[in-house]
């Protein structure tokens, strides 16, 4: 039994889950894909907007097409903090409001023409949109990634749906097989427990001669956990993703890292990633098309490619395997096993969150991330528990 009470698996305007999610602030963009002066069409949930780069360096999300004609305005330019319309020239502001309309020389009526825009913050390098009706709730602050340290954004897509990605946050048993390649062989099966948090759930795996890995799934698409840098010499760090939907067959996933290094440290590190970071990137999604095709196989993409950042391979990995469940997974057909816990966890967090959401409009969205990550605390005071024994298996 798959447990998805309510389908989450459509996220476009109207949708129970699409009005849910638009409810929470979402990332857009990394700040660096768009330079200031620039426009370009933009695609969440399955709606279209324009998001643009004003002369203050900050971004704006509007709506797609100019109120006059219905041209679209991410083909148009920016002047200061306000967009022009290509076709007739009207002018809007990062608020929607019409300001300009050259053509109109007896009378212009700018101020009865406004346009739907949308709350925007920056934050970590990352540009945050919130989609929803009414006032945005407070901005998420992370500690973790708080510190005079050095800071990575990264994004990449995947052409799947959500869903398929939600059932992979805190499935611990897929490691040793899916990302073999950095796996020593499958070695001893993890021992899988999971917790609810106040925000989510908390999945804890431990494997006999290795220190425990803890995960937290924040409703309603965030993961935290700890990880290591691609520097020659791994640095722990923290690290925050998204899971944000462009339609109902593919995904943006945002993530947010962050490295304590010592002062000294800080500028030889920072230059390292960045190297790393502008390394060529291999066409990842037509190579997962061509495994999934039976042109080649995993291994044999791997064996072959240039230099480039290695935890792409992860992600290409993932991308296989996610996708090779087809773009939505049909999991009326699917078996769960006890080792299943972090998924059926995460299941249950949505169906009750889009239960009390469809009755009465009801939806935590207010999070206030704790100051202490939950992946960074003893293993011991976790308190995590499950009971394998009452999981009905399908």
């Amino acid at each position: 039994m798959s447990r998805w009470t309510y389908d989450c698996s459509m996220t476009g305007p109207g949708t129970l889950a699409g009005r849910f999610l638009r409810r929470f602030w979402q990332p857009v963009t990394k700040i660096d894909d768009i330079g200031i002066g620039q426009t370009r069409p933009l695609r969440i949930m399955s709606e279209d907007f324009t998001l643009y780069r004003g002369a203050s360096g900050k971004c704006f999300v509007i709506a797609p097409r100019c109120a006059h004609r219905g041209s679209q305005l991410s083909t148009g330019w920016v002047e200061g903090d306000d967009i022009r319309c290509r076709y007739h020239g009207w002018k809007f502001t990062g608020a929607g409001q019409c300001v300009e309309q050259p053509a109109e020389r007896e009378r212009q009526f700018c101020d009865k023409v406004k346009i739907a825009h949308y709350p925007t913050v920056d934050y970590k390098g990352l540009v945050f949109a919130y989609l929803g009706d009414g006032e945005p709730p407070v901005f998420p602050i992370f500690p973790e990634l708080e510190g005079d340290g050095v800071l990575e954004t990264i994004s990449y897509r995947r052409n799947c749906n959500l869903t398929n990605v939600l059932d992979n946050q805190l499935d611990e048993a897929h490691f040793p097989f899916a990302h073999r390649r950095g796996s020593d062989g499958f070695g001893e099966m993890p021992t899988i427990r999971v917790k609810r948090t106040e925000y989510g759930v908390a999945g804890y795996c431990e494997r006999a001669g290795s220190n425990p890995r803890v995960t937290e799934f924040m409703m309603p698409n965030i993961l935290r956990l700890k990880m290591l840098s691609c520097n020659a010499v791994p640095i722990p760090g923290n690290g925050v993703a998204w899971r944000v939907p462009i339609d109902d067959a593919s995904q943006y996933t945002f993530g947010i890292n962050y490295y304590a290094v010592a002062k000294e440290d800080k500028l030889r590190i920072a230059e390292e990633q960045q190297r790393i970071n502008n390394l060529p990137r291999p066409p990842w999604l037509e190579l997962t098309e061509a495994v999934l095709a039976g042109k080649m196989t995993v291994e044999e993409v791997e064996a072959n490619l240039g230099e480039h950042n290695p935890i792409q391979n992860v992600h290409f990995e993932d991308h296989v395997v996610m996708q090779a469940q087809g773009v939505v997974a049909d999991r009326d057909r699917e078996i769960l096993g006890s080792s299943d816990l972090g998924i059926r966890a995460i299941r249950d967090l949505w169906n009750e969150a889009l239960a009390a959401f469809a009755k009465d409009g009801t939806v935590n969205n207010e999070i206030i991330p704790p100051p202490t990550l939950v992946a960074g605390a003893p293993a011991t005071a976790l308190n995590i528990v499950s009971d394998p024994s009452s999981l009905q298996l399908a």
